[in-house]
């Protein structure tokens, strides 16, 4: 085979976040991101001096996850990074082979990408779900098109009470159904204490506009630790 997706990692572990947290997962991470986050918790897959991230087979990734899937009853595949549908072309070609046929597959993305005409024709028909976290001016993004995607669910980001405006302003913007479309709100952070100073304003915040509150499991069980 002589397709290649640039790697920074494959993992097992469980969903930390979103709509299937607590799900044991294989987690394909992807390198390279089209933005550049203030606070982001993965910069080794795209900052200048940091990435680590290298061209891979698709018979080297078909054989990693099999090694990882195999024997258990593993089976969601999530795809994140970096932001994986930079790469969608090459995804949907390899999430074609047999061996995710009977999986779930689990998009993480900002939504800055439209979805190409390969990727339109792989999820007809598939358990495919996308996580959309836009990222909104706190991140230090400047302001981009945001795609909503089929089967998607919208994770925001939630910094400081000054995130609500702007959850909200996108919301009314972007004309997102709330009642159709579920929304997940997560705090910053990278220890349980920088989360838990946010907790209060945030479950008041999902409580009054009946949004999803979303931990991030991962640091609770392992710290701000990688393939986790």
């Amino acid at each position: 085979m002589s397709e290649q997706l640039f790697i920074s990692e494959i993992f097992k572990s469980v969903q930390g976040e979103g709509s299937k947290i607590g799900t044991p997962s294989v987690f394909l991470r992807l390198g390279i991101c089209n933005l550049q986050c203030v606070w982001c918790d993965t910069p080794y897959t795209w900052k200048k001096g940091l990435t680590d991230y290298k061209a891979r087979g698709f018979d080297w990734v078909l054989r990693k996850i099999a090694s990882l899937t195999r024997g258990s009853g593993v089976g969601n595949i999530v795809v994140t990074g970096g932001e994986p549908l930079l790469q969608q072309a090459q995804l949907a070609e390899l999430l074609s082979f047999k061996l995710f046929d009977d999986m779930e597959i689990e998009f993480e993305t900002n939504g800055s990408m439209p979805l190409l005409p390969a990727m339109k024709s792989f999820i007809k028909g598939r358990r495919v779900t996308f996580t959309i976290s836009p990222k909104l001016a706190d991140s230090g993004n400047k302001p981009y098109k945001v795609h909503l995607y089929p089967n998607s669910v919208l994770k925001f980001v939630y910094v400081s009470k000054k995130s609500e405006k702007l959850i909200d302003d996108f919301i009314k913007n972007s004309g997102v159904d709330t009642l159709r479309t579920k929304v997940y709100i997560m705090p910053e952070g990278t220890s349980v204490e920088a989360m838990s100073q946010k907790y209060k304003d945030l479950l008041k915040y999902c409580e009054k506009r009946g949004y999803h509150f979303t931990p991030r499991l991962q640091i609770y069980l392992f710290g701000n630790t990688r393939a986790t």
